[in-house]
């Protein structure tokens, strides 16, 4: 989306970081973050517009695991791999049973969600990914969804932070609102 907003608005430049950390956005004079985050997250002093709802499975390879699980406890059986460098810990919903979070302890951090996505295609271990990432993964039989008995991982949501609408200059406000009909146009939006 935003090597298609750089080729229609060639006059604009960009000026784009790649984190899993938290920003701060007055301090480092950022004009917006773009956040995927599981939903609900924490209230802050900034403004937010949310694209769409992500869906994440938790997954790993057939080479990995062989039969579903019975209890959440047992992700502790298994190597984690994981794209977060600060928590450490995968939040479930269950119909009936409602929220739990599983705390682990990951064999491979990276803020690279390839290589993430790549170990667990080649069973190092097991993943929170988001489905529009895993789709071929899955039809293919590359990696497969960990059956949970009702467990799921919470949609995450796609949104933008800013400090104010006001404070926005008119290419970081067009560059939204581009994207927030490109969201809507997209194949991830659920």
């Amino acid at each position: 989306m935003l090597a298609e907003f750089m080729a229609t608005y060639s006059d604009i430049e960009l000026f784009v970081e790649s984190t899993n950390r938290e920003v701060d956005l007055i301090k480092e004079r950022l004009d917006f973050a773009l956040r995927v985050r599981p939903y609900p997250f924490e209230d802050s002093e900034v403004v937010t517009k949310t694209f769409c709802l992500s869906q994440h499975y938790l997954v790993a390879s057939p080479k990995l695991i062989k039969e579903p699980f019975k209890t959440l406890e047992q992700i502790h059986d298994y190597p984690v791999l994981s794209w977060a460098k600060q928590v450490h810990s995968w939040s479930f919903e269950h119909q009936k049973e409602g929220k739990q979070n599983i705390v682990y302890y990951p064999k491979l951090i990276s803020e690279n969600i390839y290589l993430i996505h790549k170990s667990a295609v080649e069973g190092v271990g097991i993943a929170v990914l988001p489905e529009v990432l895993l789709r071929k993964d899955l039809k293919q039989g590359l990696l497969q969804i960990i059956s949970l008995q009702g467990w799921n991982v919470p949609k995450w949501m796609v949104h933008v932070a800013y400090s104010s609408r006001n404070s926005l200059q008119p290419s970081a406000r067009l560059l939204i609102d581009f994207l927030s009909v490109k969201f809507a146009e997209s194949d991830i939006v659920i």
